[in-house]
Order: structure tokens, then C-alpha cells, then sequence
């Protein structure tokens, strides 16, 4: 009897104990900073390093508070010349990953074509559009220059700048943007992103 009470008392204390605990790890949770929580800096495999970093967290601490998780370019893969309208164009795909999900987005270039914008692509995420155009940087696409603006239902929330070197000879870089500081061209992004000495 007195053995049966023991084990009872003991399950008890131990239940007891865990509840606390659990209810210390959400507190602790909840205190978390965005940048813990969700939304910090990430290059993905592109291996880009962050230009303005605390200038690019407060712009995703900023998207964190409406929505955006996580936003950040997995991977941008090698330039294919494709056949597109009986004609041959520079592929560059991108591996987008927003609130868990990855996207693909694909911006397409007139082949051999220096500075050769593409037109704007999009993709839906949930109450989200993702719209993104690229620019070769010389006639190869060897240094790519993506531009992804976030917005939902019309009202901007985040951009994304990203510039990619193919042939190793620059450095991959990136940077988010507060809606107003967003950049409003994809050739304002190119002329920027051509001087790294002056940075986004």
C-alpha cells in the first residue's frame, strides 16, 4: 500500500515537473527575436554573403510581423541556352524557399545579350505573390542579378536583390529591402550590384 502511494506521489511530481517545463520552453519561445524564431539571414547554397546585414534583418524582422516566415534563395543553377519562341534564350532557374515551401522561378534572357532583362515572373504563396525578373550581367549570364519583390494583396512587404557569379570571379551577394527602400527597377539593381565598392 504504502509502495502503491509512493509510485503515485512520485508520477505526480514527475507530471508536475513537466507541465513547468513545458509551459518555461513556450515562455522561452515566445521571447524569441524574429531573427530566432523565423526570418533571419540566409544564402542558402548560393553562398552569398549579406551586404548591410543589419539593414537587411530589420527588413525581415519587418516582413516576420506580416506573414513571411522565411524567405530566401536556395539555389540559383547554372544558365541553359533554351529554344523559347523558335528563338534561343538564357535559362536561369531559381530554388526560392517562403514560409516552408520552395519555388521554383525561372527568368529567360535574350542569348548572348549583354544586360538582357528578363520579363517579370511570379508565383502565388498562399496570400503572397513572389515576382521576380533577373538580369544577365554580360552575354554568357556568368553574373546574374535576381530582384524578388514580395507583396500581398497589392501592399509591399519584402525584397530580395541577390547577384550570382557562375565563373568565380566575384562574389555572390545579397540584400533585403524595406518596402521603402525598395528598388524600383531591375536596371537600377544591375548599375548597383556592377560596383561592389558601393554596395546595394
Amino acid at each position: 500500500m504504502k509502495t502503491s502511494h509512493a509510485i503515485s506521489k512520485f508520477i505526480l511530481v514527475v507530471m508536475s515537473a513537466l507541465t513547468l517545463a513545458a509551459g518555461c520552453a513556450k515562455k522561452s519561445d515566445d521571447g524569441k527575436s524574429a531573427s530566432a524564431r523565423g526570418g533571419s539571414l540566409n544564402s542558402g547554397r548560393t553562398g552569398a554573403t549579406p551586404v548591410n546585414a543589419q539593414s537587411s534583418q530589420g527588413a525581415l524582422d519587418y516582413a516576420l510581423t506580416q506573414g513571411v516566415n522565411d524567405f530566401y534563395v536556395d539555389m540559383i543553377y547554372q544558365p541553359q541556352v533554351v529554344t523559347q519562341n523558335y528563338a534561343q534564350a538564357i535559362g536561369v532557374e531559381s530554388s526560392v524557399v517562403f514560409n516552408g515551401q520552395t519555388y521554383p522561378l525561372v527568368t529567360y534572357h535574350e542569348a548572348y545579350s549583354n544586360g538582357s532583362v528578363s520579363q517579370m515572373n511570379s508565383v502565388v504563396a498562399g496570400p503572397f505573390t513572389l515576382l521576380a525578373q533577373g538580369v544577365c550581367g554580360d552575354t554568357n549570364c556568368n553574373t546574374y542579378y535576381l530582384l524578388i519583390t514580395v507583396t500581398r494583396q497589392g501592399t509591399n512587404i519584402i525584397q530580395l536583390a541577390q547577384r550570382q557569379n557562375f565563373a568565380g570571379n566575384a562574389q555572390n551577394l545579397l540584400t533585403y529591402r524595406k518596402p521603402q527602400e525598395f528598388i524600383t527597377s531591375i536596371q537600377m539593381l544591375y548599375l548597383q550590384l556592377g560596383q561592389p565598392t558601393t554596395g546595394f
